[in-house]
């Protein structure tokens, strides 16, 4: 099909069922001595794809997940406050 002056050039798109792997909702970590992780407890998305709370990039730089981070800023802002 020949492309004329002055008109759109439509691309061709991918027809039919997609699997979005962030939706997958299994861990996708692999590493060469234990092979994949393959869990399927509390997965959340990250921009490397989705991690299990083990292997979430927070995880393996040894820092804590940022869920607990949350919890122990809102514990110290209850305790500050007063509420229990």
């Amino acid at each position: 099909m020949a492309v004329q002056p002055g008109r759109p050039v439509h691309h061709a798109r991918p027809v039919g069922p997609q699997v979005t792997p962030l939706l997958a909702g299994v861990c996708g970590y692999w590493s060469a001595a234990a092979g994949a992780c393959g869990s399927t407890t509390a997965v959340r998305p990250y921009p490397v794809g989705p991690r299990c709370p083990a292997h979430c990039p927070s995880a393996l730089a040894g820092r804590p997940h940022p869920d607990d981070l949350l919890r122990q800023v809102n514990a110290a802002r209850a305790e500050r406050d007063g509420q229990s």
